[in-house]
């Protein structure tokens, strides 16, 4: 036969109650004590006492797994059901005066329960105000009663569904974008407030009063409470209201803590508030059942000294703690008698009628307590309990209390608890031993948050399979040692002596633990075993405690010695952990932060020179919030004597700092300097698991290496976790201190320093967090600029990137009209502000022969703005150029910046801020009207269609020109008889046509714009006779001429210049032209040698017009080689012909003559060179 068919669990019973959960008669399962009673006895006199003032709303306070949630719900039905339903609950309350109590007031009276539980995501006095009077509505509807007076959310809902405020509601939904979020018309905001949802109904109630309109206003908590109250007691439904608030302890930890507990003092206030004929009170009262101590909270913290009396002074404070005996009720409460005949019989026979056994049960029972007879007989009725596993189950339930594992979790658990043990059969286990407790409550040891149970944890991983190999009994045995180990240490500290003896990992209790199970010899042969074979060493007193380490301790002290003076500055210790430890701070300074905030930790104990350097080199980003934390190591005695010097004390380095801190170099970092310091304990402790580790590496023990390692960042978690939880911060800012707790910063850089330092920024805008996520968003930039209207942006920002809608207003304020244009001139408001100013920067640079965008609006980046990659900033920016759309060029290649391109402008923007990779799309230049006018005048003139900008509009002409002149423009000047000033204006045409983007200039356009106005027509006129080469012709036709050449030479000559000019023909400058032209002509000429003495004379080498017609370049060739000169041959390699000739000849002086004379003759304009060379 199984245990599980005699003995099992009761169907009510939880391991954790649930009072929003609480159906049926499971409260009756609640098994009455000594506390709950006197506890009962002091909330009936809460109702009952003829003195006013003591009738007070109450406060409960316990421990997590004290049983206060199914206390509660035990008070809960004890005051509100109907009598007849708690009267046979009645008997099982011990004290007679309080169960007569109990009866006398709820055979008169009777209490309306509203349940609530935990925070509800309440974050003010609103949400608060409506979430009680959900609650309330809620508690009446499922009992089925429809009061008159109605909830915020009711008369709203009346308002709507009386349909006289229609178009009211409709233009609110459609001007609210964050309303549109909820409902997109009437029925579905009707449904929305039908959800409660808190959010619609502050948008309308702000609405309705804004706009003046009456049959609405919100409810002040109380006035509404003393409604349903009196609306109850008329009706005869209750005589009072109590509301039952489980788990508040969240909410007095939320950032409006101290005005939701002036609103909860507000309703306490109302037990014993007297009503107007001074016969009665306002009869509304307040539970709070918490696991602080009202002192004890945030909330009452944050209050002034006769504000803490007042508070204290409107409630009756309770405790409600586990007692040593409650563990032993619960449980026997909680076992379900399925066979007690045999159950009765196996306790006889295994546990009442063995001496050994007995004798634990004394051991374990105060015998000089009042109930010790009491406790005896619940020990005895656990059975199959052990009476000492039922004892350590009392000092787990401490060890855990905080945890989600409770002994009473323990009795439903299949796995590893109670069921599992009752599918034994009773003939082959005697007793539910403690190794089940382990195996129920490893878990929780394992994560134990300070490291302190890591050692006997890390022993069992060791061991177990060892141990295992041996045999369950070994098992057994092994595992209680571990478990008295770690109740050992929890109450090393205890002063109770008797506590700390009973759970001493010692012979004498680990035989205990197993008595009526082994036989004592088994047992101590088990601990030998364990002994000899070092799985666990047993002390010279027969302690089994699991040490730190087997290292050999003189090692680990030796190393010890060689780490103190490298540990001075605990910031590296702490970046040795960085993920884990600085990771847990800056994870908590930043929380619920918008923008980015970096943290760098620095050591409070460093030298100024040296601190003013290190703070300076660690942040590199001027856009996000700079958190300079410094941290001290505290006295450390071992390391102060070694070092010769005390670290720096706190209010010196205070002082520091505070000095640092008002330097235009720190003027934007806030300085927090952390009170809690690492301490001489954790300093030293950490030092031994270092060298342990050092030790254990050269001795190649693994484990113990990992041990050591793992607990010397568990010493400096501890430490970071000791900071979190409960620190004391100076924040220091411009030379203004402030003490605040550690898990407050966030709050104060939200409130205080963000809007200082970034009051250009948008901190300030009601957006999603998922806004300020550090990433390049394109659509943000798109919606922005493709908009076409106001109406249509709205319409389709949606998603995570229509978070850019928020822009569009500032508290209400609309700041764009529908065609998008800023309509609001106040920079105090950040949008208006950075819309301003970069129109003055790039205004400031429209005469700029182009504007580095990036560069000139890098100042975005620093604070007063601090823009990086995100939605909202990227959303910011494209405002603020919106207006430029088609107003500016790109400088590289001339395309006008339409919308397209400015999203891509913007994109190389914030990239370049971000990397530093340049991008020549925010390298643009402005668009002035005379820039217009020209483009549009030379467009007309030269008949170019559908190019965009002066830039295009170029290179069309040139492109124009090289495929139907094939020319350069400065042949213009050779089409009809023209000016010099006109010749003048051509040849700044072609300077334009030839010049790179940066050299355009707005002078140099005023000229060219004036030029073709004053010679528009005969530059039309020029351009419109122009037809192929003509023009060129033209102009070469008047060079051959200069040098005796007729028009027969000029396609020889057009040959000639391809094949010396290089570049396309419209970039072919006049003078380089002309000069090949020459190069041609002296190319022909054919040095010839007499028989006399080479007497030589220059010939013309002109051919007859039929060979020179031609244009044949092999022809063209054959006439050069005769004077050692080629088609192929360079100008310079023609130069040194010509040059080497001279020097042949430089004795003869009338061949020289003869050749000056003749050159002269062909080449009039040589003559002039002549003549200043002559002159020298």
């Amino acid at each position: 036969m199984k245990y599980s068919e005699i003995v099992g669990v009761e169907e009510h019973f939880k391991s954790a109650f649930d009072i929003t959960s609480d159906f049926g008669d499971s409260w009756k399962t609640f098994i009455s004590n000594d506390k709950f009673e006197n506890n009962m006895g002091q909330i009936i006199k809460s109702f009952t006492s003829p003195v006013f003032n003591n009738r007070k709303s109450i406060w409960v306070q316990g421990t997590y797994g004290t049983g206060k949630s199914h206390s509660l719900a035990v008070i809960e039905h004890l005051l509100c059901d109907e009598y007849e339903n708690i009267e046979d609950y009645l008997p099982r309350i011990n004290k007679a005066q309080i169960r007569n109590e109990i009866a006398n007031f709820r055979k008169e009276k009777k209490v309306f329960p509203v349940v609530l539980k935990g925070i509800y995501a309440i974050t003010d006095v609103a949400d608060l105000t409506y979430i009680i009077q959900q609650q309330v509505a809620a508690a009446l509807r499922d009992k089925n009663i429809d009061i008159a007076t109605k909830t915020d959310f009711q008369s709203v809902i009346q308002i709507l569904k009386r349909g006289d405020l229609d178009s009211f509601f409709e233009n609110l939904i459609n001007k609210n974008i964050e309303l549109q979020g909820y409902a997109a018309n009437k029925e579905q905001l009707i449904l929305a407030l039908e959800n409660n949802e808190t959010k619609v109904l502050r948008i309308i109630a702000d609405e309705l009063k804004d706009a003046g309109l009456g049959g609405f206003r919100t409810h002040n908590i109380i006035e509404w409470l003393t409604e349903v109250k009196k609306e109850l007691e008329n009706r005869k439904i209750a005589d009072y209201l109590m509301l039952f608030w489980d788990e508040f302890t969240s909410l007095l930890d939320i950032p409006a803590r101290r005005s939701i507990l002036n609103v909860i003092q507000d309703i306490a206030e109302m037990s014993y508030s007297e009503i107007s004929d001074g016969k009665d009170t306002l009869g509304v009262y307040i539970m709070l059942v918490t696991h602080k101590r009202l002192e004890q909270t945030e909330s009452y913290k944050d209050l002034k000294e006769d504000e803490r009396n007042m508070a204290k002074a409107r409630f009756v404070e309770l405790d409600y703690g586990m007692q040593p005996t409650t563990t032993y009720h619960i449980l026997s409460g909680a076992l379900e008698k399925r066979q007690p005949d045999i159950l009765d019989d196996l306790r006889q026979k295994n546990f009442l009628d063995v001496a050994s056994v007995m004798g634990i049960v004394d051991k374990v029972i105060d015998s000089d307590a009042p109930n010790a007879k009491e406790v005896k007989d619940k020990i005895i009725s656990l059975y199959p309990f052990h009476p000492y596993t039922s004892y350590l189950a009392t000092f787990v339930s401490r060890v855990v209390g905080e945890a989600e594992r409770s002994i009473f979790g323990f009795l439903n658990d299949e796995d590893n608890g109670f069921k599992k043990y009752i599918e034994h059969d009773v003939e082959e286990s005697k007793f539910l031993t403690a190794d089940y407790v382990w195996d129920f409550f490893y878990k929780t040891f394992e994560s134990n948050a300070a490291g302190h149970f890591d050692s006997i944890t890390n022993k069992y991983k060791l061991s177990a399979d060892g141990i295992e190999n041996k045999g369950e009994n070994y098992v057994a045995v092994f595992k209680t040692i571990l478990l008295l180990n770690i109740l050992y240490r929890v109450t090393t500290t205890d002063a109770d002596v008797s506590e700390k003896s009973m759970v001493n990992p010692s012979t004498e209790n680990i035989v205990g633990a197993f008595s009526g199970v082994l036989e004592v010899d088994e047992v101590n042969a088990i601990l030998d075993a364990i002994d000899e074979s070092q799985i666990l060493h047993r002390n010279p007193d027969g302690i089994f405690e699991v040490a730190s380490s087997s290292l050999p301790q003189k090692k680990i002290m030796e190393e010890k010695k060689k780490l103190y003076s490298s540990k001075e500055d605990v910031s590296k210790i702490l970046e040795e952990y960085a993920i884990k430890c600085i990771g847990k701070l800056k994870n908590n300074i930043s929380r619920s932060v918008a923008r980015e905030v970096d943290v760098q930790v620095f050591w409070a104990g460093d030298k100024e020179h040296l601190l003013h350097n290190r703070v300076e080199a660690k942040f590199k980003n001027e856009y996000s919030l700079n958190v300079a934390l410094f941290v001290s190591r505290g006295v450390t005695r071992e390391l102060d004597e070694i070092l010769g010097r005390a670290e720096t004390t706190p209010q010196d380095a205070k002082t520091m700092l505070t000095k640092m801190s008002k330097e235009d170099a720190f003027k934007n970092i806030i300085f927090v300097q952390v009170d809690t310091v690492l301490g001489n304990k954790r300093f030293e402790a950490y030092l031994d698991s270092l060298a342990q580790e050092a030790v254990a590496r050269s001795l190649q023990m693994d484990e113990e290496r990992k041990d050591g390692q793992q607990n010397a960042e568990k010493w400096i978690s501890q430490w970071v976790d000791e900071i979190v939880k409960s620190g004391m911060v100076e924040i220091i800012f411009r030379g203004d201190p402030i003490h605040v707790p550690f898990i407050s910063i966030n709050k104060y850089l939200t409130e205080n320093y963000t809007g200082t330092i970034f009051r250009y920024g948008l901190d300030k805008l009601p957006v999603a967090a998922t806004a300020w996520n550090h990433q390049t968003s394109k659509k943000a930039v798109e919606l922005v600029l493709y908009a076409s209207n106001k109406s249509t942006f709205e319409q389709e920002a949606k998603g995570q990137d229509g978070v850019v809608k928020a822009l569009l207003s500032d508290e209400n304020q609309l700041l764009f009209n529908e065609k998008m244009e800023l309509v609001v001139d106040d920079e105090k408001i950040p949008v208006v502000k950075v819309c301003k100013t970069v129109q003055q920067a790039i205004n400031a640079k429209k005469s700029e022969v182009s504007i580095n965008l990036a560069e000139e609006l890098e100042f975005l980046t620093k604070p007063e703005y601090g823009y990086y990659q995100n939605r909202l900033f990227m959303g910011a920016l494209a405002f603020a150029l919106r207006p430029f759309i088609d107003r500016l060029y790109t400088s590289g290649n001339g395309q006008r910046i339409d919308k397209t391109v400015m999203k891509e402008v913007i994109v190389a923007i914030f990239t370049y801020w971000e990397n530093g990779k340049y991008n020549d799309k925010f390298v643009v230049r402005m668009s002035t009207e005379e820039e217009q006018e020209l483009t549009e005048k030379l467009a007309t003139v030269f008949g170019i269609e559908g190019k965009d900008g002066l830039l295009e509009t170029k290179w069309a002409i040139r492109e124009k020109f090289q495929k139907k002149s094939k020319a350069p423009l400065w042949v213009l000047k050779y089409v009809g008889d023209n000016t010099d000033k006109y010749c003048e204006f051509i040849d700044k045409l072609f300077k334009f046509s030839k010049s790179t983007d940066e050299n355009i200039v707005q002078n140099f356009i005023i000229e060219l714009l004036n030029g073709i106005k004053t010679y528009d027509v005969e530059l039309s006129n020029a351009v419109a006779s122009v037809e192929n080469s003509a023009c060129l012709d033209t102009y070469i036709l008047r060079e051959l001429t200069n040098i005796g050449e007729n028009s027969s030479s000029i396609d020889e000559v057009k040959e000639y210049l391809k094949t010396r000019m290089s570049g396309e023909v419209v970039f072919w400058e006049e003078d380089d032209v002309q000069k090949q032209i020459w190069m041609w002509k002296m190319g022909k000429q054919v040095p010839a040698s007499s028989s006399n003495g080479g007497t030589t004379e220059i010939e013309s080498t002109t051919s007859s017009g039929d060979n020179s017609s031609s244009g044949s370049t092999e022809n063209t060739g054959e006439t050069y080689e005769k004077s050692g000169v080629t088609s192929d041959t360079t100008d310079a390699e023609v130069l040194s012909i010509a040059k080497k000739g001279i020097e042949n000849n430089k004795n003869n002086c009338d061949k020289l003559y003869e050749i000056l004379t003749k050159l002269i003759d062909k080449y009039e304009y040589l003559a002039k060179d002549i003549n200043e060379l002559l002159e020298r």
